[in-house]
């Protein structure tokens, strides 16, 4: 399969470019806001899909490798708004890729542009974004893919899925939960580690565990974190998963482990 190399253009996040499209269509459009708008790299046109749902489906000219999408979008009123992203390569079958919710805020603010909404990487040719705006019409200014992460993460840190496992076996059917080590090291405190930031494969931290451990026998003590095995972003034939977050101080930090899927 031929990937394609996406255009340079200027950015509205670290590492986000405009993908070239084919042809962009929309479950319903309002006036002049063209689903195609959303795809044209100009934050000031929209699409509007002049309803309180609608869904965007893009074709590129060409599979293309990303591990997120950034959105800017407006709503009025200000209101949460629930996006669930499909991929496909054939424009029939979809696979879902992440759901998220993020706030929108009023017009009048800017152009806001949201958290991405971030994933492993992923190769498709087709993306579908399906959108509940709540209280407000949905509207977006434009779609980005993230090429090599969407956040510059300044702290490479070291975890351990499933401390004293190998290999990291999960399944995925599971309701159960699965631990994660964050590693101190001599110039990193896993201690400054602010919990409710961090993210493993997409999912939140539990509010189980936590206390300091020593993991490693290396004598700093390092923090171990528990996430819904449900609730993780993974499918069949990955084979790293990598876990996100800030310390107290607001740095942002990235670790990644191997995994072995299985049913």
């Amino acid at each position: 399969m031929t990937v394609m190399t996406v255009i340079a253009v200027p950015a509205v996040e670290a590492n986000s470019v405009c993908p070239e499209t084919a042809l962009v269509t929309a479950s319903s459009y309002y006036d002049e806001a063209f689903p195609q708008n959303a795809y044209d790299c100009n934050l000031p046109t929209n699409w509007n899909s002049g309803t309180y749902t609608g869904s965007i489906t893009a074709q590129f000219t060409a599979p293309i490798n990303f591990d997120g999408v950034v959105l800017t979008a407006n709503a009025l009123p200000t209101t949460d708004e629930d996006y669930t992203i499909y991929g496909s390569n054939d424009g029939s079958t979809w696979t879902p890729i992440a759901q998220a919710t993020r706030q929108v805020q009023d017009p009048s603010t800017g152009f806001n542009t949201l958290e991405p909404i971030t994933f492993p990487q992923v190769t498709y040719q087709y993306l579908q974004i399906d959108i509940d705006g709540g209280a407000s019409w949905v509207s977006l200014n434009e779609v980005q893919l993230c090429i090599g992460g969407c956040i510059d993460y300044g702290l490479d840190v070291d975890i351990d899925i499933k401390p004293n496992s190998f290999p990291n076996s999960i399944n995925l059917k599971s309701k159960g939960n699965v631990p994660v080590a964050i590693l101190s090291s001599p110039s990193f405190d896993a201690a400054t580690v602010d919990r409710g930031a961090v993210e493993f494969a997409g999912a939140p931290a539990l509010s189980i565990g936590g206390s300091p451990e020593d993991v490693n026998g290396d004598g700093l003590m390092d923090l171990i974190l528990h996430f819904s095995t449900q609730s993780l972003n993974l499918k069949s034939g990955d084979t790293e998963a990598c876990l996100t977050g800030k310390t107290l101080s607001e740095q942002e930090f990235k670790g990644c482990d191997s995994v072995l899927l299985v049913n």
